[in-house]
């Protein structure tokens, strides 16, 4: 029996943080702790504020995130307890939840947590409305205007389903009285190098040069050259858990440099200023993990190519893991040409 314990914790809470903890995910557990333990009248009396939040008519709250909180965190959370342990009240929820949820779902404002944390609400809740996912339909429209359903049942979460490019149109039907949302998935590389700059929060930088700093001529194969990242924050704060990600041009390999004095294997080459937090070395691209102050800092690291001929050169991307709206990219296009031996 925790239900000392409970108490225990909600005195705490009280004690310390008397204005803020019953609009707070501690609320929350601790509802659904209380629920567990039959103690209906107390889970009702601490679930009440957070549901309340989740069914807001105005969504006009900014979005921050620390420590591993943000608002869509929350709401997410609060929607899983809810259908986990309170399903009449799941049954009831106006289709505004799934508005506010969605939300930031559509402006870019989640990161790997709160997905999480939104996929496990979904399925759960999804979980207790298993005869409405059967009423959804996905068709594809052809020419004649014949339609094919091409959707089927995945997990207990959602109708999902690929067309084909001969498709005029996609047909989302919905024979039941829940709310549903779809989401187009597109997976592969750009058909064309994007060629222009982006600059939300962040600024990055990427040039090629030969080993003594020279811009580069020709290019031989085997022949090692560097590839100078630059980064910064536009702002006059630094920004956290930014991740970087360098495509290499076709036909280039990544150079291991000798290992420094804290051991292992590395790209990062002399000349950089830069130490960022973590690298990841593959086969057609470097990974890069760190900090970017209002400073620039520069990473260096060499390539050399493994076949001749001329070589497009993809974008660098940069963007924050806890915040995606903040992020940059270089424009691509530019071409490495790599004489061929004679």
């Amino acid at each position: 029996m925790t239900t000392n314990q409970l108490a225990s914790v909600q005195k705490r809470l009280e004690d310390a943080y008397p204005k803020a903890w019953k609009t707070d995910l501690a609320a929350a557990w601790l509802a659904a702790s209380y629920q567990l333990m039959k103690q209906d009248k107390q889970a009702a009396q601490l679930i009440d504020p957070l549901q309340r939040m989740l069914e807001r008519e105005r969504d006009d709250e900014p979005y921050t995130y620390d420590y591993y909180y943000d608002p869509l965190i929350r709401d997410t959370s609060v929607l899983y307890l809810l259908a986990k342990h309170f399903p009449e009240r799941a049954r009831r929820l106006a289709p505004r939840v799934f508005e506010n949820i969605a939300k930031p779902l559509e402006n870019n404002m989640f990161n790997t947590t709160s997905a999480a944390m939104a996929m496990l609400a979904f399925d759960v809740y999804a979980q207790g409305h298993a005869d409405a996912l059967d009423k959804l339909r996905i068709e594809e429209v052809r020419a004649g205007g014949r339609a094919t359903q091409i959707s089927q049942l995945e997990g207990n979460l959602l109708q999902a389903g690929s067309w084909d490019s001969a498709a005029l149109s996609l047909h989302l039907a919905n024979g039941g009285d829940q709310r549903a949302w779809a989401v187009l998935d597109q997976s592969g590389y750009d058909r064309d190098v994007p060629s222009t700059a982006i600059k939300n929060g962040l600024e990055i930088a990427r040039d090629y040069t030969d080993t003594k700093g020279k811009p580069l001529t020709a290019i031989n194969p085997g022949e090692e050259i560097d590839v100078h990242v630059k980064i910064r924050a536009t702002g006059n704060k630094s920004v956290g858990d930014v991740a970087i990600v360098d495509l290499l041009p076709g036909g280039f390999d990544p150079v291991m440099q000798q290992p420094g004095a804290k051991g292992g294997a590395s790209v990062r080459g002399p000349g950089s200023n830069w130490d960022p937090v973590y690298t990841d070395v593959r086969e057609d691209r470097i990974l890069i993990y760190g900090f970017a102050t209002p400073d620039v800092k520069e990473f260096i690291y060499r390539v050399k190519p493994s076949a001749s001929g001329k070589f497009i050169v993809p974008p660098a991307f940069a963007e924050s893991m806890y915040d995606r709206r903040i992020q940059a990219r270089t424009p691509g296009g530019d071409v490495l040409t790599v004489v061929r031996a004679h």
